[in-house]
């Protein structure tokens, strides 16, 4: 029996056309946006520990 081979979907194609907004749909994505790239801006980055290791445990 032979094996069949599935084709893998290219993730990086749209699989439609991007819709267009409207002008108050338009304006409530670009304030979200801006929400939540503000927010990703404004938090500190987690830094690993100086020494080496991966944090605190339970033990």
């Amino acid at each position: 029996m032979r094996r069949q081979c599935r084709v893998q979907m290219d993730l990086f194609l749209p699989l439609t056309q991007p819709g267009d907004l409207s002008g108050a749909d338009r304006q409530k994505a670009v304030a979200l946006l801006q929400a939540l790239l503000m927010e990703a801006a404004t938090k500190p980055a987690k830094e690993p520990p100086a020494n080496g290791k991966k944090g605190a445990r339970n033990e």
